[in-house]
């Protein structure tokens, strides 16, 4: 059972990453840049949302191409285990 949580955590959570990611930059549109665009000074804010947000797609999307490999591995190694 515990096997088949870890294989299931590993192949789709880099989900967790990309939805962070998206979500960041959201909120940073809306703290930060739609402010500006209307007018008003948005409240200072020292969190690096762009840079976080970056990262966080970095970390996701080299997690997604680990899974990727890691299956195509595992599939081309014993054509039998391949739907």
């Amino acid at each position: 059972m515990m096997r088949r949580i870890s294989i299931a955590v590993f192949s789709a959570g880099w989900i967790g990453p990309l939805w962070l990611s998206a979500e960041t930059l959201r909120q940073y549109l809306e703290v930060d840049l739609i402010p500006r665009w209307h007018g008003h000074t948005p409240p200072l804010n020292s969190f690096p949302f762009v840079h976080f947000s970056r990262q966080t797609f970095t970390l996701s999307c080299l997690w997604l191409a680990m899974v990727v490999f890691h299956w195509a591995w595992r599939w081309s190694r014993n054509p039998a285990t391949h739907p």
